[in-house]
Parts: C-alpha cells; structure tokens; sequence
C-alpha cells in the first residue's frame, strides 16, 4: 500500500464549496469575503497543489514498484496565507475589495453564533483548523521523489481565473 498525502488541492473544476471556487463566486455577485483571523495572520498557511500534478504522482507511485509501502506528501512549491491567495485573485481578475482585520474575539464570537444557522459561514471547529499550518513536512517524500516537478500557483490560475477578470475573458492581464 502506498500513500498519498495532499495538501490543498485547486483546478478548472474544483469543488465550489472550497476556497478559491467560493471567493470567485463572492466577488462576482459583490459579496462580503470574509477571511477571517487570517487578516491578524492567526490562520495557518497552505501549499495549493494542482490536481493535475497530484494525478501524475499517483501514477508515478503506482508504475514504481519500490513506492510501495511509502507516504507521499504532495504540496505546491510555494506557501500562501489565505490573505495573500484572496490578494492574489484579486490581482489576477483585476478587482478591488477592502481587506478588514477582524478582532479575533469578534471572529470567535461570529463562529459561534454562526453555529446555531442551519448551514453555519464557520464553526468554532473550522477556526481550529484553520489555526494550523496545511503544508507537508520539512523531512517528507514528495513530487521530487516521483520525479515530478510540480506546478506553482501562478503557472496555473490565471489561465482558469481569465474568465472572471474585469471586462472578461479577453481584458488584458493584470
């Protein structure tokens, strides 16, 4: 048995519950984006990996027969803070939004509340979370150890980004 480990994943055709489908949505019908604690820089850091890069290495691991029996941690070559991803999409669809620091009393507080709706923006587990790095370990096998050279943030979202910039798809880049 061979292990795959992944950080957080994007692509075309992501989950639009997850991060970034949900912060496009929110920025284009004019929605309040809420980052929470990160804009304190309370929130964990990620490694966004391309899910095109963590399809080759599983293949890679299942054509290599002394991957067996191994633990892959698969993250992208660069660490982000939810911060700098929504100031990232932000740059890259050419849009503007305030970014306000929330006290993270008031941030606890807004989870808590937001526990009693049916369908709760954040919990007070979600913060915990959140809390903690989502990157892969210092020491771990990885994309290197398959052979894979993996794909960072900038190589791949601004092709799936296009559409929502200002002015459209063929609006020029940012």
């Amino acid at each position: 048995m061979t292990i795959v480990n992944v950080t957080n994943m994007m692509g075309e055709a992501q989950n639009q519950e997850k991060f970034i489908p949900k912060v496009i949505r929110k920025l284009l019908s004019q929605e309040k984006i809420n980052v929470d604690t990160d804009l304190n820089g309370t929130i964990g850091t990620r490694k966004y990996v391309y899910v095109g890069d963590v399809a080759d290495a599983a293949m890679a691991a299942l054509a290599d027969p002394s991957a067996a029996g191994k633990i892959f941690e698969l993250g992208g070559p660069r660490v982000m803070s939810m911060r700098q991803v929504l100031r990232y999409i932000l740059d890259v669809t050419g849009r503007r939004r305030p970014m306000i620091a929330l006290p993270e009393g008031f941030v606890r507080l807004q989870a808590r509340l937001g526990e009693l709706l049916p369908t709760p923006p954040l919990t007070r587990d979600q913060l915990i979370l959140l809390g903690k790095d989502n990157v892969v370990s210092p020491n771990a096998l990885g994309f290197q150890a398959l052979g894979i050279e993996p794909k960072a943030v900038e190589a791949i979202v601004p092709a799936y980004l296009a559409r929502f910039r200002q002015g459209g798809q063929r609006a020029s880049a940012v």
